[in-house]
């Protein structure tokens, strides 16, 4: 079996394919390492926290945080918390914004019609040339579209919100 980590942005719902390894253990501490390296690097963070529940966000204070994901296997998202505290004249009031920044998953190919160098991570071949199994594609096509949805109710929630 052939497992590939690749990472998709929630607002553009762009796909970018990370990496490739032979077996699962591997690959599982990949995934995990390079959710914490992209968290470390991009968002300039020393420490990586990770959450249970993200309902647990409500007491911890500003930044990022990985969570696993309970419904799908092998899934990482990568929340950010910002809390926007407004001064009044007779109290204040705070915002506490959470957001998903990128989702990181492992992916099972049964077949791959490209060789790949396995222990570099690189493809001999462009990836638009590698014709994934069906099952995959109807997958991540699934996945783009819940997290389109749920895109759309929360700006919804937010034009409710502005205009109260």
């Amino acid at each position: 079996m052939t497992y590939a980590i690749y990472c998709i942005h929630p607002e553009t719902l762009t796909i970018n394919l990370k990496s490739f390894y032979k077996d699962y253990k591997s690959s599982l501490e990949h995934l995990k390492n390079e959710t914490e390296e992209y968290v470390k690097t991009n968002k300039n963070v020393n420490e990586v926290s990770y959450i249970v529940k993200k309902n647990d966000l409500e007491y911890l204070g500003d930044g990022y945080y990985l969570k696993n994901s309970n419904k799908y296997p092998n899934r990482i998202t990568v929340y950010e918390k910002i809390t926007k505290v407004d001064s009044g004249v007779f109290y204040n009031s705070s915002t506490i914004n959470v957001r998903k920044t990128m989702v990181f998953s492992l992916l099972e190919l049964s077949s791959m019609p490209v060789e790949i160098d396995l222990d570099i991570g690189r493809l001999n071949q462009p990836i638009n040339k590698i014709a994934t199994p069906s099952v995959d594609i109807v997958y991540l096509e699934e996945l783009r579209k819940v997290l389109s949805e749920k895109r759309k109710r929360f700006e919804e929630e937010e034009e409710e919100e502005d205009s109260d």
